[in-house]
């Protein structure tokens, strides 16, 4: 994946300027950087939420599975609803993510941080080549947010892993590299292999 000379404003504010990055596939990349830096901007234009941007962006597919920061659960489907929707494997994501014993609950039954493990139980159970994920242990416990990372470098074996942090632990732990970020406009500070 490739984003060449990337630049969006919202009205006069520059959120990117001429931001160019090459993500590797099959690892994990972390966009590691404060928050306001632009980072959820650059996932959504990856992600073609915003399409009106200057720049090139090259996507080596279309199959895309993303964690949002916010809930985006389908809110009449129970949890176990909003993952057999989509796969008939949900017992094993459920039960990854300790949300097997809550699967009759509806979304609106849940903390925020059920909510976000569910967010990544049903990331991960789609058919992807790219998962893109914006700061997706928010609210999940540390003892927990460790079995989940554990999780997913398991489930995204020969996958390409984005996802987005302003935790070192959480950068250390789950990626292959992590692309240091300043901001806005957003650029690059450096890089490191883990």
């Amino acid at each position: 994946m490739k984003l060449i000379n990337i630049s969006k404003n919202f009205e006069n504010f520059e959120v990117i300027k001429n931001f160019s990055l090459e993500i590797k596939e099959n690892k994990i990349t972390c966009l590691f950087g404060k928050s306001g830096c632009g980072k959820t901007t650059l996932i959504n234009i990856i992600c073609g939420i915003i399409k009106e941007y200057d720049g090139k962006l090259i996507l080596p597919s279309k199959k895309i599975s993303v964690v949002f920061q916010e809930s985006r659960l389908l809110p009449w489907f129970n949890v176990k609803k909003n993952i057999s929707m989509i796969s008939n494997n949900y017992n094993y994501f459920l039960d990854a993510v300790e949300l097997y014993n809550f699967k009759n609950y509806y979304p609106g039954s849940l903390s925020g941080g059920m909510k976000q493990r569910l967010n990544i139980a049903r990331a991960l159970s789609i058919d992807y080549d790219i998962i893109i994920m914006d700061e997706p242990f928010k609210g999940i416990d540390l003892n927990l947010k460790i079995k989940i990372m554990n999780f997913i470098k398991k489930e995204t074996k020969n996958k390409t892993v984005i996802f987005t942090t302003h935790d070192k632990d959480e950068a250390s732990f789950l990626s292959d590299e992590i692309i240091y970020l300043d901001g806005p406009p957003l650029k690059t500070c450096c890089s490191q292999t883990t």
